[in-house]
């Protein structure tokens, strides 16, 4: 194949509307970088994300075959907006997607990655309709490779991540120096068409400007949290240089951009490097305002970070607390957080001006409904701004995961259906599922919306108008 026209097709969230889960749509970084790479190597390349305007699957699908017909695309690349920042498991919508696109055009070669092609690769595999290639884990330093020799088996055979003809590959890739890779083009998925999506009711939602983006600096993560599928999907923590990072937060204030916000796992593992970037950002005066949006480490706070990512724009601290007992944190999640030291850290952080958010996780194994409330207390502190709870769904990777099964906690070893962190599929002797999802739902509105200032403050956090 001489002539190369790809197309990257980010895959609709299926959703769970009964259960107050929202569709995300958040601009597509690594989608993006791969966009990058292909153009640098004259390579024609068009993307259509799925999860904008989403209206219904009929409609999508319509979408899609006129897309198909119109952008007439040798290679349809089916890649996850991030590679771990999902809320459910999109192995049903991307089976769908391989069918639609093979219906369509036989000859169109399918590559699929993404959170779960990574997590369960044998189950592509079982269908009538494959992929040509799956890939497991980052995927951009090896696309072009893909790309270049997508017919020849003795080639893609030998790529790490690459499972192809049944051939599972028991490794997954990652990127050892994030500096080799482009900053991500903002034109394919054009950044100015995510103002439009400012996610309102979610806590990614960006409230000092419209004029907003993601960015990734970190990826990866040293830590063995046993709930998480981090270091599963990423490997080892890994940091881009501050002087590459600099440059990509220049090349979006120059865009226009108002407001970053950090798609990293865990920003703040490496404090001395974050600490080096926050000083950077306050000596080179780029004035921008931004937030963690997949969570702060609350184990890695201090009084200096704080003032230093005050200093820099940081306004708002969603901090992954989790849980309200120390039993929980330290013998179930193994998760270094100490409440006795950290919980005083959450309230200087409020003292000097940030917006609060609280993560919880309820419904892990072997918790009990005591323990449960406890942690419904700690959120009702009022250093809390605003508070969401979620509930523990085991991943395919962690240690919790294998405890789970070896222990037959699952109701059925069939995870993918369920909404990510809205139900619970484990058994407990003390209480179910309802109870979890009524903490999950009644509590939060208790809690969040309690009275007439707390509501005006939330209206604004979330770009609604209170009256």
């Amino acid at each position: 194949m001489t002539t190369k026209k790809v197309l990257i097709l980010i895959p609709y969230e299926d959703i769970s509307e009964e259960l107050s889960v929202k569709r995300k749509v958040i601009y597509p970084v690594e989608p993006a970088i791969v966009v990058s790479i292909l153009k640098q190597n004259n390579i024609k390349v068009q993307g259509i994300d799925l999860n904008k305007d989403y209206k219904n699957e009929k409609q999508i699908f319509d979408f899609l075959k006129i897309s198909l017909k119109k952008l007439n695309p040798d290679i349809v690349l089916i890649m996850s907006s991030h590679l771990t920042f999902l809320i459910k498991e999109q192995y049903e919508v991307n089976v769908k997607l391989i069918q639609l696109i093979k219906e369509y055009k036989k000859t169109i070669k399918i590559i699929l990655s993404g959170t779960n092609p990574t997590a369960f690769p044998e189950k592509y595999f079982k269908n009538k309709y494959i992929p040509d290639i799956l890939f497991r884990g980052e995927i951009e330093n090896q696309i072009l490779n893909i790309i270049n020799n997508i017919n020849d088996s003795e080639i893609l055979y030998n790529i790490i991540g690459v499972c192809y003809k049944n051939q599972i590959s028991g490794k997954i890739n990652y990127i050892e120096d994030l500096d080799v890779l482009p900053i991500a083009d903002r034109n394919i998925f054009d950044y100015k068409d995510y103002f439009n999506y400012p996610e309102i009711g979610n806590l990614r939602y960006p409230e000092k400007s419209r004029k907003f983006t993601h960015i990734s600096v970190t990826r990866g993560c040293n830590t063995n949290c046993s709930f998480c599928k981090v270091k599963y999907l990423r490997k080892k923590y890994r940091w881009r240089s501050i002087e590459n990072i600099i440059n990509e937060i220049k090349f979006l204030l120059n865009k226009g951009i108002e407001e970053i916000i950090f798609l990293d796992e865990n920003l703040l593992l490496n404090k001395v490097k974050a600490k080096k970037l926050f000083r950077k950002i306050i000596s080179e005066k780029l004035k921008f305002y931004w937030f963690g949006g997949c969570g702060l480490p609350l184990y890695m706070l201090d009084k200096e970070l704080l003032e230093l990512m005050k200093e820099s724009g940081c306004y708002k601290l969603p901090l992954a607390v989790e849980s309200g007992t120390q039993r929980i944190l330290t013998d179930i999640m193994n998760k270094p957080v100490d409440l006795k030291k950290h919980v005083p850290l959450i309230e200087y952080a409020k003292k000097i001006g940030f917006e609060i958010i609280g993560y919880f996780m309820i419904g892990l194994p072997t918790e009990t409904k005591n323990e449960i409330l406890e942690t419904v207390k700690l959120a009702k502190n009022k250093m809390f701004d605003y508070v969401v709870f979620s509930i523990y769904t085991p991943e395919k990777g962690t240690d919790l995961y294998e405890y789970c099964l070896e222990n037959n906690l699952l109701k059925n070893n069939e995870i993918g259906n369920l909404s990510k962190r809205a139900e619970s599929n484990l058994k407990f002797p003390d209480f179910d599922n309802t109870f979890l999802v009524e903490i999950r739902n009644e509590k939060w509105k208790e809690i969040n919306f309690e009275d007439e200032k707390r509501k005006k403050k939330l209206s604004k956090m979330f770009g609604v108008n209170y009256e």
